[in-house]
């Protein structure tokens, strides 16, 4: 089999497979796995060529190159001159015109030299096993290693066999966004046998050194491959991270018709940080708690590390952001899936 094999490349993962029943026990240590990276690549891509979210087609495109041997730097997100040289090598390489350009051939090339005919495929997903998942927390602070607990259970009558000679015995899955998830997958081509109503327990640890989940809230899709699979909803903050809204700090004027900034400070952001922001009247409180509906709700917003802002449209008719009316508002940023907020220290005022 080929050495170039699972779907992500330069990640280890650590894994044991336990038999859960009266009595559990340990069983003999696991073969090896090997990894593949299977790339299929959708957009042409040139020189000047940016990803606008983490993990895109160039930086995909980079990984394979650098993974392959024909890029000598860490993947940027970026198409510079470095990059059509990696390509051109790839190019010459595989029988294709070595001009530097991701077009429609070395994108098809591409895919058939690195989603091989070898590359396992599932079975059909089988209805007498149930399959759920855990971690063994729900929030971790980024860099924090996770794991993943997978439980397979045969809910038929009789014994059950589950066949992985041809594929990944368990897989996993990490929504990124929109962007194409990162998965894993675990190759371990053996067959496990199950007793009427027996589970068996696969535990996998995702090491820190090697698998960095961005910060934010994800939904991570553990699998018995061919049997099923099961989701798991998991929260990454980032490591004392702190927030502040710079504007509107309070005491503004926002006319209508205008466009306008809401801008913050956070410590220790990444390229995968994302925030929420919401803007709310400013009410006099007499009750606990106190906190008026918002007028303005921006959910999991990208932003730029160097300079976070996020641009508000206050015009009247069809283009605009929210329906705002002449009176005060605070404005409040929080980081995705935690509890971090700020708001402005004081309200702001839109007129007419």
């Amino acid at each position: 089999m080929k050495n170039n094999i699972i779907i992500i490349a330069g990640i280890a993962v650590l894994m044991s497979l336990f038999s859960v029943g009266s009595t559990a026990h340990a069983l003999s240590p696991l073969p090896d796995f090997e990894r593949r990276m299977c790339v299929g690549i959708d957009s042409n891509l040139t020189v000047g060529s940016r990803d606008k979210v983490p993990t895109g087609y160039v930086f995909r495109l980079q990984q394979y190159l650098q993974s392959a041997g024909f890029l000598n730097v860490n993947p940027t997100g970026y198409f510079g001159s470095l990059t059509k040289e990696a390509v051109r090598k790839f190019q010459q390489s595989n029988g294709v015109s070595a001009t530097g350009y991701f077009g429609p051939l070395t994108r098809a090339k591409l895919k058939a030299v690195s989603c091989t005919d070898d590359m396992p495929t599932p079975p059909v997903v089988s209805k007498d096993f149930s399959i759920s998942a855990t971690t063994d927390k729900s929030v971790y602070v980024s860099g924090e290693p996770i794991v993943v607990t997978i439980t397979a259970k045969n809910m038929a009558s009789t014994p059950k066999n589950m066949e992985f000679t041809n594929g990944c015995e368990t897989a996993l899955k990490i929504g990124d966004y929109d962007q194409v998830p990162v998965r894993l997958c675990i190759l371990m081509l053996s067959t496990k046998t199950f007793a009427a109503g027996e589970s068996k327990t696969w535990t996998v640890t995702l090491p820190k050194e090697e698998y960095q989940v961005p910060v934010g809230t994800h939904i991570l899709e553990a699998s018995i491959t061919g049997y099923g699979a099961a989701k798991v909803p998991l929260t990454v903050v980032a490591s004392q991270t702190s927030l502040m809204v710079t504007y509107p700090k309070g005491g503004e004027t926002w006319k209508m018709g205008t466009t306008q900034k809401v801008t913050w400070m956070m410590s220790n952001a990444t390229p995968y940080s994302r925030v929420d922001i919401k803007i709310r009247p400013a009410i006099v409180c007499i009750t606990t708690p106190c906190e008026a509906e918002p007028v303005l709700s921006i959910k999991n917003a990208p932003f730029d590390i160097a300079n976070p802002f996020y641009t508000i449209n206050l015009n009247q008719g069809a283009n605009k952001d929210a329906i705002f009316s002449p009176g005060n508002y605070t404005a409040e940023v929080c980081i995705t899936g935690t509890t971090i907020c700020a708001k402005s220290a004081s309200h702001f005022t839109v007129v007419e």
